[in-house]
């Protein structure tokens, strides 16, 4: 049994870049709004360094956030104020984000 406890978190962190490409095209594709090239490949790289925390909280036995992860929010949530300007603008993607990702990662479970 050990050994399905394990998978999943590995697979994340094995398959974190394509798994972020998948998320952020299924995203764009939902909210029908013309996004920049940069914003793209920027929505690459931050989810799959989120997928990675994913499947490294996963695969550990250790009840704290991994490493980075803090820094790695704060870090997001500066980007995000500084390219919108307003968070309000930024929030209502959210709901999208948040069923694309959940969506994604259960069909890769």
């Amino acid at each position: 049994m050990k050994v399905c406890k394990w998978r999943f978190p590995l697979y994340l962190t094995k398959n974190k870049a394509l798994l972020a490409v998948e998320i952020v095209e299924d995203i764009i594709d939902r909210i029908k709004l013309e996004v920049p090239k940069e914003e793209i490949e920027q929505g690459f790289i931050i989810y799959a360094e989120f997928i990675g925390f994913l499947g490294d909280s996963g695969a550990s036995n250790e009840k704290e956030l991994p490493e980075g992860l803090t820094e790695w929010s704060k870090r997001m949530g500066g980007r995000e104020a500084s390219l919108r300007g307003r968070i309000s603008e930024v929030v209502v993607l959210y709901p999208t984000i948040r069923v694309v990702f959940v969506e994604q990662l259960l069909k890769s479970a």
